[in-house]
């Protein structure tokens, strides 16, 4: 905006298109952004506009003209090794005009220093910027029957753990559920945990 050119920000899929258009408006003003993805078209001609990654694809195909635009954003670009919508990503990255700079965010890129390399190679330039801090932290749980639980064990502030020690009240729940006599989650989590196997009358977990 301050260079007075357009941005693209792409998406792979539409509700995560329409997520980031309300974030972006909410940011930048609804005069400012617009939303272009197979079956819907709002503010087209904005300076920033949110679209699948299909839309952007289907634009430098079609002849637009892309002249007064800045950058484009892949958003989850690694997309590109999926072995049926692949192709779109690559398309975009190798066709998009030189002058366009791309910024490609994943956070799920195993071999990004290759994966740069390969940018590198196809447009001339490419910096690679790896983050080891997860803006949004994962928080993994399990359900057992009808209830969930962490996968690891919480801290003992009350809050989610990102990693350590299996949690000892799964653990109890997921042999319970098998039928198994299980010792307290208590002694479970003191290294405790084992039992003999219950009888059950046809349950399934």
């Amino acid at each position: 905006l301050r260079r007075q050119q357009r941005a693209f920000y792409t998406t792979p899929i539409k509700a995560l298109s329409n997520q980031k258009y309300l974030e972006l408006v909410a940011e930048l003003g609804s005069e400012n952004v617009g939303l272009l993805t197979g079956d819907t078209s709002l503010n087209a001609d904005a300076p920033v506009v949110v679209m699948t990654t299909e839309v952007a694809r289907n634009m430098i195909y079609s002849g637009t003209d892309l002249t007064d635009l800045g950058a484009v954003v892949l958003d989850e670009v690694h997309y590109l090794a999926d072995r049926f919508r692949g192709p779109v990503w690559e398309e975009v990255i190798i066709h998009m005009p030189s002058h366009v700079q791309i910024v490609a965010l994943s956070a799920t890129v195993s071999n990004a220093e290759e994966f740069g390399a390969w940018i590198d190679q196809v447009r001339g330039g490419c910096s690679v910027i790896v983050s080891e801090v997860r803006p949004v932290p994962l928080y993994q749980h399990m359900m057992v029957e009808r209830k969930l639980y962490d996968l690891y064990q919480p801290t003992r502030e009350g809050g989610h753990a990102l990693r350590g020690k299996i949690n000892p009240q799964l653990r109890h729940a997921i042999a319970r559920s098998q039928g198994i006599q299980s010792r307290s989650p208590h002694e479970a989590a003191r290294g405790l945990a084992g039992g003999r196997r219950m009888r059950r009358a046809g349950r399934r977990a």
